[in-house]
């Protein structure tokens, strides 16, 4: 069920060959097997893990330039999906596959934090980075948006200078929409969101929702659609600030949160009214 993942390209592409030929099941089989795998059937684990192999690959792709082997990812993205056979409950009504995207990250995530190579900096610093990020990381989970510097500093007690500095040593013009690492796609941003993510019922709840939404989404003009996109995180599970918004399309925080009100309103009209909450 899966052999470990090697290190080296030629092995990488074996294993994409190899998973390949296991193509994504049905909904009726994957409550077949999900039912036969918590009984204890091994060739029904076996079958069902390799069926998604694919999709911890593509999980693991997005955190592949933070310093620590792909392969090394995808080996721990694997562990997180057995997980989540083992703990997954059909009668909870959530789909397999949000479930398990839940746990294939923080099994990735755990590992990251575990082994990644940050760039070596003053311990005085690094003192300052783990009170501005759990100051984040608290921000973030009451209030489901990222601080910016200035609620940072009335936070911390340190001045936007040097949270500002404090960002421009851990990395080069860090900000907080780009990436950890100068050649990678993962933001500081979606680390945080990582790291304070619901649980997986949850999680699979919100992504139901999600999909939900996407498909009222015609109902609106394309600014509106573009705001609600981004507001939610529907297209990279990112979901952005008012601020961050208005940098996007080049408009000020006050217009976005105006636009992204009245798309509310029509989604409301489209939608079960406590839809929208659930997010």
């Amino acid at each position: 069920m899966g052999r470990k993942l090697e290190s080296s390209d030629a092995s990488i592409e074996f294993y994409f060959r190899e998973i390949s030929k296991h193509p994504p099941i049905s909904t009726e089989m994957e409550k077949k097997l999900i039912d036969k795998a918590k009984k204890g059937d091994k060739l029904a684990l076996e079958k069902l893990i390799l069926s998604n192999l694919r999709f911890v690959v593509e999980i693991a792709s997005k955190y592949k330039d933070m310093g620590v082997p792909f392969e090394d990812l995808i080996n721990e993205g694997n562990i997180g999906l057995i997980k989540a056979v083992k703990h997954f409950d059909p009668k909870k009504g959530v789909k397999f596959l949000s479930y398990a995207i839940w746990w294939i990250r923080q099994s990735i995530m755990k590992h990251l934090d575990e082994h990644s190579q940050l760039i070596r900096i003053p311990a005085e610093q690094k003192a300052k980075i783990r009170k501005i990020r759990k100051a984040e990381k608290e921000f973030l989970q009451k209030y489901g948006e990222i601080p910016s510097p200035k609620e940072l500093a009335k936070i911390t007690g340190i001045s936007e200078k040097e949270i500002e500095a404090s960002y421009e040593i851990f990395q080069k013009e860090l900000s907080l929409d780009r990436p950890l690492r100068e050649s990678g796609k993962t933001s500081w941003e979606e680390t945080l969101l990582q790291k304070a993510l619901p649980s997986p019922e949850e999680y699979s709840r919100k992504e139901h929702v999600k999909e939900k939404i996407k498909n009222a989404l015609e109902e609106l003009d394309e600014k509106e659609k573009k705001i609600i996109t981004l507001y939610y995180g529907l297209e990279d599970d990112i979901p952005k600030t008012l601020e961050q918004i208005g940098k996007v399309i080049g408009v000020s925080r006050e217009r976005v949160r105006q636009i992204k009100e009245r798309a509310l309103i029509k989604l409301r009209k489209k939608l079960d009214k406590n839809l929208l909450g659930n997010l």
